[in-house]
């Protein structure tokens, strides 16, 4: 479930292009990365049903399901910062395909995306929510290159490794 969560609220950012925005992005991915990757080896290590559940699962709407995701992330790449990639149909886009692969992870990487898009609505360079229809929105409380976006960039994914470290140890690891 954090895996989910952490993977949602880092795919938004998959727009950045430069600068010290793209590093504490680059930040987030590579702990996302690293939760992704421990839970593999563990899922390997014990057993492997979450790998073997994903194989088998693999057919056509899998297929499909991996295609859109990757062609969602492209797209948000290719367009502006908080335009596609920041908008309800972006998030709609990345939730329908991840429900063809892995439809247990759907609800934790909605959550994690919804809470980038309500975070970034909260600072002054605003967001695209119903792109293509309107015009950037901003509640304007802060400023996305400050101290609270630093200090986000680098709780979010330790709550997330916190609360997988806690889950692998209910689980007897």
């Amino acid at each position: 479930m954090a895996i989910g969560a952490a993977a949602g609220s880092i795919i938004c950012d998959v727009d950045i292009r430069s600068g010290r925005m793209q590093r504490d992005a680059f930040r987030g991915r590579m702990a996302v990365l690293v939760l992704i990757s421990g839970f593999i080896v563990y899922d390997a290590l014990h057993g492997g049903a979450f790998l073997t559940t994903v194989v088998s699962r693999f057919g056509t709407q899998a297929v499909s399901g991996i295609t859109a995701f990757v062609a969602t992330c492209v797209l948000g790449a290719l367009m502006p910062h908080r335009t596609f990639a920041h908008s309800l149909v972006g998030m709609g886009c990345w939730c329908w395909s991840l429900s063809l692969v892995l439809p247990q992870l759907l609800r934790p990487f909605a959550v994690g995306v919804a809470s980038h898009l309500l975070l970034d609505l909260t600072n002054h360079k605003g967001l695209q929510l119903f792109w293509p229809l309107s015009p950037k929105m901003c509640l304007g409380l802060w400023r996305s290159s400050g101290l609270v976006n630093a200090l986000l960039s680098v709780a979010a994914p330790a709550v997330a490794l916190l609360l997988f470290s806690l889950r692998m140890m209910q689980l007897g690891a």
